[in-house]
C-alpha cells in the first residue's frame, strides 16, 4: 500500500472506526423497541465522543495512552457507579402479616463474613430463605432450578420468612417489583 494511498484512506478509517465503536456499545442496552432505536444516538453519544477521543489519544499518543484512557472510563462504570448506587440505595424491607423480606445489596464481598445460603420449604412453599453475600441468581436457581429465570444483580444479603410458607409464584412476585427477572422461556420480563 502506497503512502499516499493510505494517506486517502487513512481519515475515513478513522471516522468509520470511531463510529463503529459508539454503534457497537449499542448492545450495552437489553431493549428493543422502535423508541429505543430512535433514540440511540442520544443513548451512545458518550460511547462515540469516547470512540473518537481513543483515536486521537491513540494516532497522537500511543496505543498504551488510549488503553489507560478506555480502562479508567470503564472503571468508573463498573466500580464507582454501583458502588455510590449501592451506598445511596435502601434496603428492601417488606413485611405483612404472612411474611418479613429484607433484602441489602452490597457492591463486594466482604472478607469477614462467610458466604452462606440456607433455603427451608414447608409442603412445597418457601418458609425460609436466608442468604449471605450471593447474588440473587443462585438463589433463583436454587429455588426454581437452572436457566428458568436470569436476573442481574449485587452480591446481597438476603432474609425472608414465612410461617406458613408461601408459594413459589408469589415469591417471584414479590422479588419482581424490585428487580429485574427475565423468564428464559419467554425471553420477557416479568410484569
Amino acid at each position: 500500500m502506497s503512502r499516499d494511498y493510505w494517506d486517502k484512506v487513512f481519515p475515513y478509517l478513522v471516522y468509520i472506526l470511531s463510529i463503529a465503536f459508539g454503534i457497537f456499545h449499542v448492545s450495552n442496552f437489553d431493549n428493543s423497541g422502535t423508541l429505543f432505536y430512535v433514540l440511540a444516538p442520544i443513548l451512545i453519544l458518550s460511547q462515540l465522543i469516547g470512540g473518537f477521543v481513543l483515536t486521537y489519544l491513540r494516532v497522537r499518543l500511543n496505543f498504551w495512552w488510549a488503553f489507560m484512557y478506555h480502562a479508567v472510563c470503564n472503571c468508573i462504570f463498573i466500580f464507582l457507579f454501583p458502588l455510590g448506587e449501592t451506598l445511596f440505595n435502601r434496603p428492601v424491607l417488606i413485611e405483612s402479616n404472612s411474611y418479613n423480606l429484607s433484602i441489602v445489596e452490597k457492591p463486594f464481598i466482604s472478607n469477614n463474613k462467610t458466604k452462606f445460603i440456607k433455603i427451608d420449604t414447608l409442603d412445597g412453599r418457601i418458609s425460609k430463605v436466608e442468604a449471605q453475600q450471593y447474588l440473587l441468581q443462585p438463589i433463583l436457581d436454587s429455588l426454581y432450578g437452572k436457566g428458568i429465570y436470569y436476573v442481574d444483580s449485587y452480591y446481597l444479603d438476603f432474609k425472608f420468612h414465612s410461617k406458613e410458607g408461601v408459594d413459589k409464584d408469589k415469591f417471584i412476585h414479590l422479588l419482581k417489583y424490585e428487580y429485574n427477572i427475565i423468564s428464559m422461556e419467554t425471553e420477557k420480563r416479568l410484569k
